[in-house]
């Protein structure tokens, strides 16, 4: 799923989740069934990346100013290639989700972010929110 981010810090978020793990969090999350991917599972990892993308716009939005964010896009395939401007900077949060079986899959988020300001604190601060989650 990507969500765009634009105002004081600009950029994209983009959330890279397998197949499974996305039927496994929209189970969690809509509390039914889903073992396919289908509208509803689409629908989920939206509302998910809504939800993180959400959270940190709050968390910049208290130190660098007024933020928008786009509707969240989801795109499911096996193999794509998404691209961001070269302008921005990158980072990468990675985590491991448990599956049912007991098997783990990787949780990708990835921000390309520019702000307005001259200095780049915002990734200062992304680094800090990590390593609280880690």
């Amino acid at each position: 799923a990507m969500v765009g981010i634009a105002g004081a810090v600009s950029g994209n978020v983009t959330i890279r989740i397998s197949n499974e793990l996305s039927c496994v969090l929209a189970s969690r999350l809509l509390m039914m069934e889903c073992s396919e991917v289908d509208g509803d599972v689409l629908d989920a990892v939206a509302e998910l990346a809504n939800m993180i993308v959400g959270g940190l716009k709050t968390n910049l939005e208290d130190r660098f100013g007024a933020m928008g964010l786009s509707l969240p896009t989801v795109i499911s395939a096996e193999r794509y290639i998404a691209r961001s401007p070269a302008l921005g900077d990158r980072f990468t949060m990675s985590f491991r989700c448990a599956l049912d079986n007991g098997n783990s899959e990787p949780f990708n988020i990835q921000m390309c972010m520019m702000s307005e300001r001259p200095t780049n604190s915002y990734l200062r601060e992304l680094a800090e929110m990590h390593n609280k989650l880690a």
